[in-house]
């Protein structure tokens, strides 16, 4: 019987998702820490668009390090977040969140989506963005899927 526990926890820990990642449990305090860090999606546009800027002499060499910055750490953020946020909990859990993405509303489905990240087109135009990503939950808050986002040219 022990043998048959022993080998249920070993394959439902192959069967987690963050099986195998280092570091993949984040504590309470650690996600309200990268809540916090994560840039609004204003601010994340604009310093995109300095660090991404052609104008000569628009911006400090100093304004573009800088947003080059918040982009980077942006896009450490993202998936240490994605990782941390578990289905079938609740949006409220993780204050602060809302106000870091953009939220849309399917009337259909009667379900909300939160868009999180940095939109960077992947290679080839077409595909996974791995610096955003999505979170499906319904009217009460009860996220029900968190998923990369897909993109195509």
């Amino acid at each position: 019987m022990r043998n048959l526990i022993w080998l249920s926890a070993a394959v439902l820990a192959l069967m987690s998702p963050t099986f195998g990642e280092e570091g993949a449990e984040v504590s309470k305090e650690e996600i309200a820490k990268l809540i916090e860090e994560l840039p609004t999606p204003a601010v994340l546009q604009s310093q995109c668009n300095i660090a991404h800027s052609n104008q000569p002499n628009k911006y400090t060499e100093q304004a573009k390090q800088e947003a080059t910055a918040m982009i980077a750490r942006t896009k450490e953020i993202i998936p240490k977040l994605r990782k941390s946020l578990k289905t079938g909990a609740s949006v409220f859990n993780y204050p602060g969140l809302l106000c870091k993405g953009d939220i849309s509303f399917d009337a259909g489905l009667e379900t909300y989506t939160l868009y999180l990240g940095v939109s960077l087109m992947p290679e080839g135009g077409e595909g996974t963005v791995r610096t955003k990503f999505k979170i499906t939950f319904d009217s009460k808050g009860k996220i029900l899927r968190v998923e990369n986002v897909v993109s195509k040219a």
